[in-house]
């Protein structure tokens, strides 16, 4: 887990040491959660989003993010836009509470960042899911490639050692693990210690950790190493999720 600058020189500080995790067994969703599987959560409990609670989600506005009034999971780009030609796209504009709530619902879990590391670089510490070659328009959505998401498993060639699609940009993903108080440094270094509260999900001062780069982001903030951070109530049109089973 983490990178090594000798294998991959845009390693940051918080990656580092590069060391070995040993995790007990669990599945992964192949992609993450698309907007139909989040729209039939929301059908059957009636679930209110945080973003559609505060009346406005993180948008991208040409030049900069925004936070654009009435944007939410359902119209992700503000008043005028909706998400009924993108039901296998993945769910954007949800928190880390949002995430939580859903795996409540569907009986499984947020992934921890170990473990959506894991699955992303295999165990051969590669710097992509695919390998250490850079990104293109094959592997991933990436670059503001298009400037929005698309749909689920369209890249095979970006598949994981695991056979997982879409680790590498579309959306960023929440984990279930805390990242800090701080915005700039992690309070939760490497290396990885899941007893020391990062991974305690009733901690909702604290940012969690956020995997693998969006359509918004270039070629360094799709590594699969790369940890970033999100504030647990916050939305963006580039965050999403994707859900363990523990076990086999």
């Amino acid at each position: 887990m983490g990178s090594d600058r000798q294998i991959d020189p845009h390693a940051r500080d918080n990656e580092l040491p590069q060391h070995t995790v040993i995790l007990p067994a669990y599945r992964i969703s192949r992609v993450p959660v698309t907007v139909a599987q989040f729209a039939a959560f929301v059908q059957a409990t009636g679930y209110v989003t945080s973003g559609e609670k505060a009346g406005w989600s993180f948008v991208w506005g040409g030049a900069q993010w925004e936070r654009r009034q009435h944007a939410s999971w359902r119209t992700p780009y503000g008043p005028g836009s909706d998400v009924n030609q993108k039901g296998q796209h993945p769910v954007t504009c949800v928190s880390w509470m949002d995430a939580l709530a859903f795996c409540a619902w569907a009986g499984v879990q947020l992934p921890s960042e170990a473990e959506w590391e894991k699955a992303a670089r295999g165990a051969d510490g590669r710097i992509y899911p695919w390998g250490n070659e850079a990104p293109d328009r094959t592997r991933c959505n990436y670059d503001a490639d298009g400037g929005d998401t698309t749909a689920q498993g369209i890249f095979p060639l970006g598949a994981s050692p695991y056979g997982v699609l879409d680790m590498a940009g579309n959306v960023w993903e929440w984990t279930r693990s805390a990242w800090g108080q701080r915005w700039e440094a992690p309070d939760f270094a490497y290396p990885y210690e899941p007893r020391d509260g990062r991974e305690d999900a009733s901690r909702t001062d604290l940012r969690r950790a956020l995997r693998g780069g969006s359509w918004h982001n270039g070629a360094h903030h799709v590594r699969s190493a790369l940890r970033y951070r999100g504030s647990p109530d916050n939305q963006s049109g580039d965050v999403g999720f994707r859900v363990i089973l523990p076990g086999l």
